[in-house]
């Protein structure tokens, strides 16, 4: 039985996208991070998956957020509530945080990455 890929894009590769766009070498990101070029690399390649602290540092760097990395809009509306509610959990993440939050994020995350 063929399986069939999903559109998806991972986060690595997206992480690697902004931080071209921004212009930045792995080392720039990690000058500018303050997280090591090594884990720079294994999260682009997807061989590993990083913190959102980590994760927040690296798009902040890039000068983006974490909401707007997740974001994904159709004509200034979200996808679906699934994106709707992940983008109001990072900014309430953004915004002081609490465990509630975070834990929806992780959750939200898994059901993305099983799609």
């Amino acid at each position: 039985m063929a399986t069939s890929k999903t559109n998806s894009v991972s986060i690595g590769s997206k992480l690697a996208r902004i931080r071209n766009e921004a212009g930045l070498s792995q080392t720039d990101l990690e000058e500018k991070a303050g997280v090591s070029r090594k884990h720079i690399s294994a999260i682009e390649n997807d061989a590993v998956s990083p913190t959102m602290m980590v994760l927040d540092a690296l798009i902040r760097a890039c000068n983006s957020t974490l909401p707007d990395f997740f974001e994904s809009r159709v004509v200034g509306r979200y996808k679906d509530s699934n994106h709707q509610q992940l983008h109001e959990a990072l900014q309430r993440i953004l915004e002081g945080g609490d465990k509630a939050s975070v834990q929806a994020v992780k959750t939200m995350i898994e059901t993305f990455d099983t799609r």
